[in-house]
């Protein structure tokens, strides 16, 4: 299993994600469920949001989920919250179990209709050992600023520290700092209030 990784979903922080490793030298393949938008983004390297990104041709874009998945060892979730479930469904069929990849969680919010957090939904579909093969990738951080190499600061939380390393060591940059930390749970329930408490 190599190091390249695969980014679910096609957004602007997806994108600028996939954007970021690749100027390390990693192999991306970008999935979403939108095969259009892939046909796209391969022909033009233009997202439209957000302003200013331009994505290099060594990205890959596949829509074929277990394709997209091939061997890559960091598996990046960058889909709305409410389709969390899904996509772990679908990669669940695909590939089974996560085995020696792991499962970064880019994704901020709260099921609606169970309440539950990523970190729920992932080891509902892999199982309670999962979680230590999972970690949330979070903080104050906007894609037009991280696409135009703005200072930032973001944790990778993890219960397992090894994880939470190999997780910082994969994205860090200089312009991009990445601190460890355990608390999973805290992490993700603070990615989904916080624009709840702004705006209170």
């Amino acid at each position: 299993m190599t190091t390249a990784t695969t980014v679910f979903g096609a957004g602007a922080w997806g994108l600028t994600l996939a954007e970021l490793l690749t100027s390390k030298g990693v192999p991306v393949t970008v999935w979403d469920i939108d095969a259009r938008r892939l046909d796209h983004l391969r022909a033009t390297g233009d997202p439209g949001k957000p302003p200013g990104l331009k994505l290099p041709s060594t990205i890959s874009y596949e829509p074929d989920l277990k394709k997209a998945v091939g061997e890559s060892k960091f598996l990046v979730s960058v889909v709305p919250s409410f389709a969390v479930r899904s996509l772990c469904g679908q990669l669940r069929d695909a590939i089974g179990g996560l085995d020696g990849r792991i499962f970064v969680s880019c994704s901020k919010g709260i099921e609606e209709e169970t309440l539950l957090l990523a970190s729920d939904i992932v080891t509902e579909h892999f199982g309670a050992d999962a979680v230590n093969r999972m970690a949330g990738l979070s903080g104050p951080s906007h894609a037009e600023e991280v696409c135009r190499r703005v200072p930032t600061v973001v944790v990778s939380a993890s219960p397992n520290h090894e994880t939470a390393v190999e997780v910082q060591n994969h994205f860090m940059l200089p312009t991009f700092r990445i601190y460890t930390q355990s608390d999973l749970r805290g992490v993700e329930v603070g990615g989904a209030l916080k624009n709840v408490i702004a705006i209170a």
